[in-house]
């Protein structure tokens, strides 16, 4: 896929060529984490495995899989997909995590419990904290870099220990881009040499206001010809669970999937269908043998 320039990290990856020739490669492709719900953002998760019975519960467990599908499929591949992607608020949690490594490693690194402020390109700053040689915080504050059609500012916080080929970093960032706002928290792993065996949690915001949490991400394909997602989802009040989404593809104008399917598994397997049929369409959950159509807020 070509690269759609509207992504506002596609103007930062200059930023980060010192962080690739580190080996800091973006982390696609695999993801993971631990199996639990628990407190993130003010937010608990059911940490239990949902049990559906209801056309309701089926509706909310296939838009909780609708929406980890966009945001892993993001993840994946967040250069090649316009900020209007729905799934944006946690596709570039890499990107972020590298920018915060080349921090660290630009200029001077402070000694242990020292901090260096470094400035934004168009305001704000990012505080470097050494705990160690091998551990470092970053501290956003309306740390703002230029990005096609406006500026991209972060808030927030990036705690990153450093390894041999590896890295691990705990997040928790609100990223602003054009009047619009986004949060995503949570944790990622990468390690080999060229730290490209990537695992991650994130807790993120739907675009139906909802908070969720996702694990044990696989993602492969493309939007020719359309991508397959597995995940691990987890509801709020309805516990977590597994789905497989085939044939996903992504409407670049913003407006949901244009075609895909996802198998939704609750204690019991298989439960429901998510099948999309259209840009900015409904899609259809399937229940039963009942189908509901659900619209792709």
């Amino acid at each position: 896929m070509e690269t759609n320039d509207k992504n506002p990290f596609s103007h930062l990856s200059k930023a980060l060529i010192l962080a690739s020739a580190l080996g800091l490669a973006a982390c696609g492709g695999g993801g993971g984490g631990d199996d639990d719900g628990g407190t993130s953002g003010g937010v608990t998760f059911n940490s239990s495995q949902a049990s559906v019975s209801s056309e309701g519960e089926a509706i909310a467990v296939s838009e909780a899989s609708r929406q980890a599908s966009g945001q892993a499929i993001y993840a994946q591949d967040a250069f090649n997909f316009p900020i209007a992607v729905e799934a944006d608020q946690v596709g570039t949690v890499e990107e972020i995590v590298e920018l915060s490594v080349t921090l660290v490693q630009a200029g001077t690194l402070p000694s242990a419990a020292d901090t260096q402020s470094m400035p934004g390109s168009c305001g704000g700053s990012a505080d470097v904290t050494a705990y160690n040689q091998n551990h470092y915080r970053v501290d956003y504050n309306d740390y703002c870099e230029p990005a096609e059609g406006g500026n991209l500012i972060l808030n927030g916080w990036v705690d990153i220990t450093l390894g041999d080929n590896s890295y691990d970093a705990e997040f928790d960032i609100t990223y602003s881009y054009l009047g619009e706002s986004q949060n995503s928290a949570g944790s990622i792993s990468c390690t080999g040499e060229m730290l490209d065996n990537c695992t991650y949690t994130t807790d993120f915001t739907g675009s139906d206001g909802e908070r969720y949490r996702v694990t044990n991400v696989t993602v492969s394909g493309d939007n020719n010809t359309g991508f397959t997602v597995n995940a691990r989802v987890y509801h709020q009040e309805l516990g977590y669970v597994d789905f497989t989404a085939t044939g996903m593809i992504i409407c670049t104008d913003g407006s949901g999937f244009m075609s895909g399917t996802i198998t939704v598994s609750d204690n019991s397997g298989p439960v429901a269908t998510a099948e999309f049929s259209g840009c900015g369409a409904d899609y259809t959950v399937t229940y039963s043998g009942v189908g509901y159509p659900v619209p792709q807020a």
